[in-house]
């Protein structure tokens, strides 16, 4: 699933740093992607209902404690919907200070971008290979093909 995020993160422009601290954010929001409205939503990132800004949200839920969380028809909407994000708060993807500056809007708590930092970013290191595994055997074939 998070494949996803990295296919749509590097067309997009953003730093390998960056792509990191997003698989963190991922991690930490969904918990590991176990959690129920991780699930049941589609939402890897926590995020809570729009109603400003483009998205590709289909609804939300009110939550207990009076928040609300975003509902998607697929994990890759609400990874298309976490780049509409930053596209809106006018967030550079190869930008040195992007932590902080996701902060700033996402979470403003003075300790979420050291929450998120010190959150493993598991599953990165899987994705670029299962990206980039099949290159030399694509490339390869070409070669004897042509």
């Amino acid at each position: 699933m998070r494949l996803q995020l990295l296919i749509r993160s590097l067309l997009k422009g953003y730093s390998f740093k960056n792509i990191k601290w997003l698989y963190r954010q991922w991690n930490n929001e969904s918990a590991f992607g176990t959690s129920r409205l991780f699930h049941d939503n589609n939402n890897p990132f926590g995020m809570s209902a729009v109603y400003v800004r483009p998205t590709t949200q289909s609804g939300w839920v009110n939550l207990i404690d009076g928040n609300t969380n975003g509902v998607y028809t697929s994990i890759g909407q609400a990874v298309k919907d976490r780049f509409l994000w930053d596209s809106y708060h006018n967030i550079e993807p190869s930008s040195e200070n992007y932590a902080n500056e996701v902060s700033e809007y996402f979470n403003p708590s003075k300790s979420y971008v050291q929450i998120i930092n010190n959150t493993p970013y598991k599953g990165f290191r899987n994705d670029i290979l299962l990206l980039f595994l099949p290159l030399p055997i694509l490339i390869s074939t070409y070669f004897i093909l042509n």
